[in-house]
């Protein structure tokens, strides 16, 4: 089997949770089989209408937790973002053309959009009122998400807050600031327009827990061998966002305090010695483990 590296996991067995909150009741039990647009249960959104809640997976359900989540488990192309916010979501996929004018685009309901480029606030604002699921972008203006967020973005992104304020999921692929999309994850998401993607944008560097968006797969396909992803002194890492973008290294050292960063975040960094002999503080959420 091939191996397989961040950002695209081709194949993986994963289980993840559906959540039953603001009044929702399963409408499957332990043990039945699911596909990835069949409806689980409906609950009320915070405008008062009846949201869908969609399996987002095709697999079985394993557990069921009245008023709180239901677990599936299935096989799944896995793509890993950089910055997310929000939780659990599902819809489906809807690409857009970069530069496409927000005031333009077609939004129906429940979908999730893919963004190739940096999603303006102005696009952001129109998902929201439209009821989009959430929104997959390749990067998003630092102070455009924690306007989304409600909160210090700083709190967010080191997982020091439970849960932010969000009106959807948003999964940013390249971070913060003014980025294409990966070549790979854009086209792996173009060629499933129309599927179903389970989406979660949960951000905590500190945990190494990135946003990620689920691709449903059949539940015979066999798992690709996926690569260790683990940021430790010793490892060769490609930097994937910030000045050093593009740049190669070896991590020297994982510091344990925070460090400020641009844009203006205190985040934990790993010191890297990239460009021959020069040494950096990096941030962990801007490094991808390549040895």
């Amino acid at each position: 089997m091939m191996e397989q590296r961040w950002p695209v996991i081709a194949a993986a067995p994963v289980q993840r949770q559906r959540p039953l909150t603001d009044g929702a009741v399963a409408s499957v039990a332990v043990g039945a089989a699911v596909q990835p647009e069949q409806l689980l249960a409906t609950r009320r959104g915070a405008n008062g209408k009846l949201v869908p809640l969609l399996a987002g997976l095709a697999g079985r359900v394993t557990q069921v937790l009245p008023g709180r989540a239901l677990t599936i488990e299935g096989m799944a192309t896995a793509i890993y973002g950089l910055v997310g916010l929000g939780g659990s979501a599902a819809g489906p996929l809807h690409p857009l053309a970069e530069g496409e004018a927000p005031e333009s685009v077609t939004i129906n309901r429940g979908e999730v959009l893919v963004y190739p480029g940096q999603v303006s606030a102005a696009l952001v604002q129109r998902a929201v009122a439209e009821g989009a699921a959430g929104i997959v972008a390749a990067s998003i203006a630092a102070r455009d998400l924690e306007a989304l967020a409600q909160t210090d973005l700083t709190a967010v992104l080191d997982g020091l807050t439970l849960e932010a304020a969000a009106p959807l999921t948003i999964v940013c692929t390249e971070g913060l600031g003014r980025w294409t999309m990966d070549a790979a994850i854009h086209h792996t998401l173009a060629q499933r327009a129309g599927a179903i993607a389970l989406l979660d944008g949960t951000t905590n560097p500190r945990r190494g827990i990135r946003p990620e968006v689920l691709l449903a797969l059949p539940a015979d396909t066999p798992p690709a061998v996926e690569a260790d992803d683990t940021i430790e002194p010793g490892a060769r890492v490609r930097v994937v966002a910030g000045a050093w973008r593009g740049a190669t290294g070896e991590v020297l050292q994982v510091q344990l305090r925070q460090q400020l960063v641009e844009p203006g975040l205190r985040l934990r960094c790993a010191q890297v010695r990239v460009a021959g002999d020069t040494r950096h503080a990096i941030p962990l959420a801007f490094l991808e483990r390549v040895g």
